[in-house]
């Protein structure tokens, strides 16, 4: 079962719930990806990763990767994926001076 959801800011959230699954994918955002019960494999180059539910992974944008996922009760998985711009606006939050930030409140660009 799968459950997809865009925000207003242009966010996506999506939870699965499978059994088996391989996948070769492109990443289109950053995106930070757990694993709720079960377990996923993800292959980014010659690196094999296997995600559970104590850790995570987080993926670039543009990272090419598959998944792999084998097994007899449900996997699942959830996922945040960040518009670019949404990641933009963090980066300049940290790296712009506070003053600045805070004479530019609430002008849009």
């Amino acid at each position: 079962m799968d459950y997809f959801k865009t925000l207003r800011n242009n966010n996506k959230i999506c939870s699965r719930t499978i059994s088996e699954d391989h996948n070769r994918l492109f990443c289109s955002d950053f995106s930070i990806r757990f694993v709720l019960s079960g377990s996923e494999g993800y292959n980014l180059g010659r690196r094999n990763l296997s995600i559970y539910p104590d850790s995570f992974i987080v993926l670039n944008k543009g990272a090419q990767y598959s998944t792999n996922v084998v097994s007899d009760i449900p996997v699942q998985s959830f996922s945040i994926n960040f518009d670019q711009k949404y990641v933009d606006d963090f980066v300049d939050g940290w790296r712009i001076d506070d003053n600045k930030l805070l004479s530019d409140a609430g002008s849009e660009s």
